[in-house]
């Protein structure tokens, strides 16, 4: 079996500065190797794979602790310019095919054993706006934080009537009721004596 590197890239030893830097034709740096392992690459397009499946995975955390977090951030604006945009988009079908656009999932990680399944947040800034679990037998949205939620359609865009907007429960199997839809106001605080939300 394989023992030993196909191909080692080694700089001198050193704690501080770049350990590696790949530069074009100008000497301008495509890509840097730092001190501490960090890679910081200064293209504007990456090209990844080919026809096949592409995966970008951490390795399985080598001690007992907590996997470590992974982030992919979009660039901060300058001293007057507002936040840089992240898109994550899937791929479009082929020109001229009928084919389906691809699918982009969202997903939390698994649970082992008895612990609880990972749970999907959005937010806006710092500020959270809906969070995703599924747990025992029941899939929970949870909305907002202590300010008040609104969930709104956006004005119709031509001169037509407003489209319908529904809220659907689930359909029965072939042999089962239809499921249930409930629409709750708030309880009130314990120990509060204040008064339970109000349903208009």
């Amino acid at each position: 079996s394989q023992t030993v590197d196909h191909l080692k890239i080694k700089s001198g030893a050193s704690n501080t500065g770049k350990y590696m830097n790949i530069v074009d034709s100008s000497d301008g740096v495509i890509l840097t190797l730092d001190s501490a392992g960090a890679v910081v690459a200064t293209g504007v397009s990456y090209t990844l794979g080919n026809d096949n499946a592409v995966s970008i995975v951490r390795p399985d955390q080598s001690t007992t602790s907590i996997g470590s977090g992974t982030s992919i951030t979009g660039q901060k604006g300058g001293s007057s310019g507002a936040g840089g945009p992240v898109t994550i988009e899937a791929g479009d079908a082929g020109s001229s095919s009928n084919a389906n656009g691809g699918q982009l999932t969202l997903s939390a990680g698994e649970k082992d054993g008895s612990g609880t399944e990972g749970t999907v947040v959005i937010k806006s800034g710092a500020t959270q706006l809906v969070s995703a679990v599924f747990a025992s037998t029941t899939s929970t949205f949870t909305l907002g934080d202590d300010n008040a939620v609104s969930i709104v359609r956006p004005t119709q865009s031509t001169t037509s009537a407003g489209s319908g907007t529904s809220i659907t429960g689930q359909k029965g199997g072939s042999s089962g009721a239809g499921g249930t839809v409930t629409i709750e106001a708030g309880d009130a605080g314990s120990s509060s004596n204040a008064n339970g939300g109000q349903l208009t």
